[in-house]
């Protein structure tokens, strides 16, 4: 059996390289043979594998079956010359053949690696993204056990008989790590989502059996991603949340409660399957799916104490400014007009009876955590990731309520690396060089226009698709 050496060109001293969007992936190959031996077929691939498992539990909590599933969505071939395969397809005995090698690490997979059906094209598109490498434990990457994502260079060397059927002489791989370039993604719509939590209003008494003295408001909008740096920089990411609060008196003389205490904590989900998905993931799904399973972990990210925060009081008439006072500085609490962080006015609390009202907010700084590796959000058609921040206000006085809670959806987002980055833009530009000399060679008409002239139709071409693929 002849032996397969892959080698990678990776010039990193700090640990296996992270490959990102658009970077090259190059190396070699080399095949040794102990004897003579004949092939017809030498392929050179790179592939992408994600394999998921679900445990079925009995009422007892005894696992009573298991369901796996396999996606293979990635194979890129490298093409081979044939003036580079040795003549009549022959290894000789103890001659090193070597062969080249050069991949480009896409920036999505083709249409019929997720051919199932989707609620939305937004779906579809997160589906053909690719994702990240998932389950090689690399650090403290919050990975559970029953999710793996692979990306590998393979070779298979392959013989014909003469039935027909291929057999297969040798075959070897190297497994390689991807993290791909992310871009932010539009809010998600938390409507009918009961995972999320973004406006809260509460009850505020002077005691355990006393009576009420208003009623407090808190809400927020989905924050800016966490944007990591790409793979070999310092992970260190950061965002900022605003978090609109509105105090609605029971009484005249009632006064705004005082804040004392906000902390924050990042619930980490993964969704995991069996079967294709056709919707986004849900925590509190209505429907039981014995398909289907999720793991969490909660990380502890900051708790701040609250400084003195400046209410601003408003007639019941009076009309709130859609524009808020500038910014401070992330680290500083401060208060603004009663506006929310779209813009419009905070909605009054169901027990408001248009007396006056107070507004205020803070700004809350985060940071994620140095000693975790993170992966960006994603969604494929087995495996989701997903992000959840929690805010929790304590107010001064209320030793025995609850803290008021938000739970607020939250991206995480990866850069490129410069090479990488560079290869997106010149690709970029290629592009819209050949679309502007598609349209200078399209067919025109020339002529007096009028409603029964009917246009050429310009003709698709599939210079779009990627070469390689398989």
């Amino acid at each position: 059996k002849p032996e397969i050496t892959i080698t990678l060109n990776e010039n990193n001293t700090n640990g296996e390289k992270i490959y990102s969007t658009f970077d090259p992936i190059e190396g070699s190959i080399s095949i040794v043979s102990r004897t003579d031996t004949k092939f017809d077929n030498l392929e050179i691939a790179m592939t992408g594998v994600g394999k998921t498992f679900v445990d079925k539990l009995s009422s007892s909590s005894a696992m009573v079956g298991r369901s796996e599933a396999i996606h293979r969505f990635l194979k890129l071939i490298q093409p081979i010359s044939d003036n580079d395969i040795p003549e009549s397809r022959v290894l000789k005995a103890g001659k090193a053949y070597t062969f080249p090698f050069t991949f480009v690490v896409p920036q999505q997979l083709l249409p019929r690696s997720c051919s199932h059906s989707a609620i939305s094209n937004h779906l579809r598109e997160f589906h053909l993204m690719l994702p990240p490498s998932m389950g090689e434990k690399l650090g403290e990457s919050l990975e559970p056990e029953q999710v793996k994502i692979s990306y590998s260079i393979a070779v298979k060397l392959t013989r014909t008989k003469n039935s027909g059927k291929k057999s297969t002489i040798a075959d070897g791989s190297r497994k390689i790590k991807i993290r791909p370039t992310t871009s932010e993604h539009p809010p998600l719509n938390t409507d009918d989502d009961r995972d999320f939590c973004l406006r809260k209003d509460k009850t505020l008494r002077k005691g355990l059996l006393k009576g009420k003295i208003g009623a407090l408001v808190m809400e927020a909008s989905q924050p800016k991603s966490f944007r990591l740096p790409a793979a070999h920089e310092p992970q260190h990411a950061t965002t900022s949340v605003r978090v609109n609060l509105r105090f609605d008196p029971d009484t005249d003389d009632a006064t705004p409660p005082r804040l004392q205490n906000i902390s924050t904590k990042l619930k980490v989900g993964t969704f995991f399957a069996t079967t294709t998905r056709q919707d986004f993931p849900k925590r509190a799904s209505p429907v039981a799916d014995l398909t289907s399973d999720s793991a969490w972990e909660t990380l502890s990210l900051a708790s701040f104490t609250v400084p003195a925060v400046e209410w601003t009081k408003h007639a019941a008439t009076a009309s709130i400014s859609l524009s808020p006072r500038p910014e401070s500085a992330l680290s500083t609490f401060s208060s603004v007009s009663g506006v929310s962080c779209s813009g419009a006015p905070i909605a009054p609390s169901p027990s408001y009876h248009d007396g006056p009202f107070y507004t205020a907010h803070i700004l809350v700084p985060l940071s994620l955590p140095t000693n975790k590796r993170f992966h960006p959000t994603f969604h494929t058609c087995l495996v989701s990731r997903v992000y959840v921040l929690q805010l929790a206000l304590s107010l001064a006085g209320q030793t025995f309520a609850a803290p008021t809670t938000l739970r607020l959806p939250v991206q995480v987002s990866c850069a490129g690396t410069a090479a990488g980055m560079e290869r997106q833009r010149l690709e970029s530009v290629a592009e819209q060089a050949w679309a502007e000399a598609e349209e200078a060679m399209a067919p025109r008409y020339v002529g007096p226009t009028g409603t029964e002239m009917s246009q050429p139709q310009r003709t698709q071409s599939n210079h779009s698709l990627p070469p390689g693929y398989e």
